[in-house]
C-alpha cells in the first residue's frame, strides 16, 4: 500500500486530482484489502494534499433496485459504530484529493484515532456535531475504578451508549445521508 500511494503521488501533477472508490467493508472474495476512510484522511493530511471530499457509501446486495447512501466522513464521525457497528450492507470509501506544490507521498501517517488518544489536544473536525469519542468509555472506566460510588451511574451511562449503538446499527450509518445514487 505505501508503494501504491507513492506511485499516485508521482503520477499526479501539482493541482491534479486523485479519485478513489475503494471497498471498505463486507466485500468477501473481492480483492485482498478493505480500506478504512481514515487511511485516506490521515495519508492525505499528513502529506499536505487538499481533501475535497471523503465519504462512506452504503449499498445493498440489490444494486439494480436500491440506491447507494452517501455520508460525509470526518475523523470521529463513526465513533458509535467504528468497532463492530456496521450492518450487513457493503461499504465503499470515496475520496477526492488534490496534490499541491507542497504535497509529498512518502510520509507514513499515524492513525488519527491513536494521535487523539495519546494527545490532550482537541482536534477540530470541521464543525461536526459532538458525539462520545471512542476513548470516552475507557475514560469512564478509569474514573469509576477510583470511585466505587460512581459504579451504578456509570453502568447506566454505558447501557445507554450500547443502546445508542444498537439503534444506530438498525438505521445504518447513524449519519446524515447527503446523497443517494
Amino acid at each position: 500500500m505505501p508503494n501504491v500511494l507513492q506511485n499516485i503521488f508521482q503520477a499526479t501533477e501539482d493541482g491534479g486530482r486523485v479519485v478513489h472508490i475503494s471497498p471498505s467493508s463486507n466485500y468477501l472474495d473481492h480483492g485482498f484489502y478493505m480500506f478504512s476512510p481514515t487511511l485516506f484522511w490521515d495519508f492525505y493530511r499528513t502529506n499536505e494534499w487538499t481533501i475535497h471530499s471523503l465519504q462512506l457509501a452504503r449499498q445493498t446486495s440489490r444494486l439494480d433496485r436500491d440506491p447507494w447512501q452517501i455520508s460525509n466522513y470526518r475523523p470521529g464521525s463513526l465513533g458509535e459504530i467504528s468497532v463492530g457497528g456496521l450492518d450487513d450492507h457493503a461499504y465503499d470509501t470515496v475520496c477526492i484529493a488534490s496534490k499541491t506544490a507542497t504535497s509529498t507521498g512518502h510520509r507514513i501517517p499515524q492513525p488519527g484515532y491513536y494521535l487523539d488518544e495519546w494527545s490532550s489536544e482537541v482536534v477540530d473536525v470541521g464543525g461536526e456535531d459532538e458525539r462520545p469519542s471512542p476513548g470516552s468509555v475507557a475514560t469512564l472506566k478509569r474514573v469509576v475504578a477510583g470511585h466505587p460510588a460512581l459504579y451504578r451511574p456509570a453502568v447506566r451511562i454505558l447501557t445507554y451508549l450500547r443502546w445508542q449503538r444498537r439503534r444506530l446499527r438498525k438505521k445504518g450509518l447513524g449519519q446524515d445521508v447527503v446523497a443517494r445514487y
